[in-house]
């Protein structure tokens, strides 16, 4: 998700041709003819996406918190996305959407980082209660006895948004970018190769779009545009230079 929004920008004018063409009527080839339908399945799949994923997070919400706790978070959340959307179309065509997209696809690359972090963790945490056996909850707390010490990394006597007494609202920090108080080796180093694997990502991305070079080497793509970009300044030159003779 976060490369295709970094991509999101410069797909803007191919977008911008297709929709233009099938609109106008003059749609001739395949994709041209399936683009007048973008405008109606695009958004109708990410309302019903969108719409499913409140009512599944509203539902887990409520399990654990009393009724009258949910619709004051609901309409609150409602308004931000409101804003949110409103936002982005107010200003989306009156300046670029490269800084919202780098930044957007920052963040989602953070929320993936804690997810994956988070998620061995759990794993980790799940093998240290079955070895405690069904009294894990009496240990309580978070000094010695509340986590495995065996491959731990650190561990803060704070901070811990397990803890229902003394949170602090680091829950909201663990449910968006995976935060504990407690780090494992499995989770740190999860959290390096999944920043690792970005990078790679990232940096393959750019070689195939030939907007670098990787150990001296140029992709496809990154010939047409040196190609291009020559035969530009060679007409650039030309024309000086017919410039120059027709004025001497």
């Amino acid at each position: 998700m976060g490369v295709s929004m970094l991509k999101m920008d410069r797909a803007k004018a191919k977008w911008r041709v297709k929709l233009s063409r099938a609109f106008s009527g003059k749609a001739v080839d395949k994709g041209a003819k399936t683009g007048k339908y973008v405008l109606f399945i695009l958004p109708l799949i990410t309302v019903l996406r969108e719409g499913m994923e409140a009512v599944i997070f509203v539902g887990g919400v409520s399990l654990g918190q009393p009724a009258t706790s949910i619709p004051i978070a609901a309409i609150v959340g409602l308004i931000c996305g409101l804003i949110c959307g409103y936002l982005i179309y107010a200003f989306a065509s009156r300046t670029t959407l490269t800084v919202f997209m780098v930044v957007m696809t920052n963040f989602l690359l953070l929320i993936g980082a804690g997810l994956f972090s988070k998620a061995v963790w759990a794993f980790q945490e799940n093998a240290f209660n079955n070895l405690l056996g069904a009294d894990v909850d009496d240990a309580g707390g978070d000094g010695p006895g509340s986590f495995d010490v065996r491959g731990n990394v650190w561990h803060l006597d704070c901070c811990n948004p397990e803890n229902n007494f003394d949170n602090d609202g680091w829950s909201i920090f663990s449910a968006i970018f995976g935060w504990t108080n407690s780090a494992t080796i499995g989770s740190v180093l999860s959290y390096v190769f999944y920043w690792i694997a970005v990078m790679c990502v990232l940096v393959a991305m750019k070689f195939r779009e030939g907007r670098t070079k990787l150990f001296g080497k140029e992709s496809a793509m990154g010939k047409k545009r040196r190609e291009r970009k020559e035969a530009q300044e060679a007409a650039e030159a030309e024309a000086v230079a017919a410039a120059a003779a027709s004025s001497s």
